[in-house]
């Protein structure tokens, strides 16, 4: 017993290293600023509670980064980030938990454990201030107290089920499938001894928690900006709606195009050791068939939804869907090395398809540059940071000191709201977002230039010359040495 509890505090301890190392490497990601943003603008308004709304964005993850954000001190990013970090302790330790429910075996418990330690995939999303994470967390929970409450029905089992189901879908819509996926739990239910009662008795129990979700989800209407949720929540997807009236060819096309960019992300982030063995677990049917259906619907069957009707497909709305693949790997591991034990050793079976995953966290931590992660996602998180605009700061802070000043910038890709997080400690600072015409400067900020000094913050990726019916000065001009983007800050007019 002390020997499992040294090596879960050893595996508790990696994953901290790893992920935080990551924490302070990873540069301030587009969408973390909207998150985080909101969150302060709540922690400063408590009456704005649903102020996430006004984008569409359910505010559950937003209410779990306040504690933290209440004690940054400035350090909003760092802060920020605890959430998603903690999330992904909790979904390591839901893997655990849920593989001990499943194959009741301790040395899978800890294999999961191992997996997802050495996920590149939950090594990008467990550092990560955005909501992909901790609805995964919710996902993974949900799935174990139906698990739970299919095999023995009782209240508390009921309770916690809904409680945490609620929760996902007030955090985002992905943990509605852990609803539309109950019925594949149904194959844990006891049927081989008088099952009347006791299936009456989880039918009620499935409408006590069903009533959970639903008295939770009505917070959400409180909020005048109820239905934008629908607006944020359903760009990736087709409405009902738009997808019939495409044509039948136009619908394929949306299905392989999405099928191909999901296949590219899985064989990517997923790494080649673990499909491997998510393959041989198909011959591991015939024993443990009613296990490794449920875990798998509860990952193909969102990827599916998202192959034909989404619009697109990206890394983060795929994340969700891969916590319930971990057990599964976990098992085909431990099946394997009791397969092949008499040729080789159970350490090197585990080294051989855990060293790969291993390294390509390690590539990720020292050079994510040189990583095996695709090029989007390199572009996506490290090549144009936002950081670029830090330079200024100090500048701004000083030039603020003793009278009103106006940033101005573009109100898209998540930069104004770095700027007004970077910049909210000077209460002489107002930063504003715009959607002006490429390459002009608004005509409301050249007004505000005739009373108070006015700046114009740029972040583009490519070099487009600005113009403006009144003086304009370059201050700075920061170009990312990785990428076609460029940082500038203007000064605007003569005040």
């Amino acid at each position: 017993m002390r020997r499992f509890y040294l090596i879960l505090l050893i595996i508790i301890i990696c994953y901290l290293f790893l992920r935080l190392c990551s924490l302070l490497t990873i540069p301030f990601f587009i969408d973390e600023a909207d998150y985080i943003y909101f969150s302060k603008i709540i922690l400063a308004h408590p009456d704005q509670g649903l102020f996430s709304l006004y984008e569409g964005v359910k505010p559950m993850f937003m209410w779990m980064m306040i504690p933290f954000l209440a004690v940054s001190h400035g350090h909003d990013l760092i802060f920020g980030r605890m959430v998603p970090l903690l999330t992904g302790l909790a979904t390591m330790m839901g893997a655990y938990l849920l593989s001990i429910e499943l194959f009741k075996k301790r040395e899978i418990g800890i294999l999961s454990m191992i997996v997802f330690l050495l996920s590149p995939y939950a090594q990008i999303y467990n550092v990560l201030a955005v909501i992909e994470g901790t609805v995964a967390m919710f996902i993974i929970f949900s799935l174990y107290f139906a698990i739970k409450l299919f095999k023995k029905p009782n209240f508390t089992h009921a309770y916690t089920f809904g409680i945490l189901t609620a929760l996902g879908i007030l955090t985002k819509r992905h943990a509605f499938f852990s609803l539309y996926l109950l019925p594949f739990t149904l194959l844990f239910f006891d049927f081989t001894r008088p099952f009347y009662k006791r299936l009456l008795k989880l039918v009620l129990l499935i409408l006590f928690a069903l009533s959970l979700v639903v008295s939770l989800q009505l917070i959400l209407h409180l909020s005048v900006y109820f239905e934008r949720i629908a607006w944020f929540e359903g760009g990736p997807i087709y409405t009902k709606r738009a997808w019939l009236e495409l044509p039948l060819g136009l619908k394929l096309t949306v299905f392989t195009t999405n099928i191909t960019t999901i296949f590219k992300i899985l064989i990517n982030f997923l790494t080649i050791p673990y499909i491997l063995l998510l393959a041989f677990s198909c011959t591991l049917l015939k024993k443990n068939w009613k296990q490794i259906t449920v875990l798998f619907a509860y990952f193909i069957i969102p990827l599916l939804t998202l192959a034909i009707f989404g619009r697109g497909a990206g890394a983060r709305w795929i994340y969700p869907m891969i916590p319930p693949l971990i057990p599964i790997i976990a098992f085909s591991l431990y099946e394997l090395q009791i397969k092949l034990r008499k040729t080789f050793s159970k350490k090197y079976i585990y080294l051989f398809f855990l060293v790969y995953p291993a390294f390509y966290i390690f590539m990720i931590l020292v050079s994510p540059l040189h990583s095996p992660l695709s090029q989007a996602e390199k572009d996506q998180y490290f090549t144009c940071p936002k950081e670029l605009a830090d330079v200024d700061f100090n500048y701004l802070h000083v030039v603020s000191k003793d009278q009103k000043v106006v940033i101005g910038t573009v109100n898209d890709l998540g930069f104004k709201n770095y700027l007004a997080i970077k910049l909210d400690s000077k209460k002489n600072i107002r930063v504003i977002g715009y959607f002006p015409k490429e390459g002009e400067v608004p005509k409301e900020l050249e007004k505000y230039s005739a009373k108070t000094k006015t700046y114009f913050a740029t972040y583009l990726e490519n070099s487009i010359k600005l113009t403006s019916s009144v003086p304009i000065q370059l201050i700075t001009e920061k170009k990312s040495p990785y990428k076609n983007c460029t940082y500038r800050l203007y000064k605007i007019g003569n005040t």
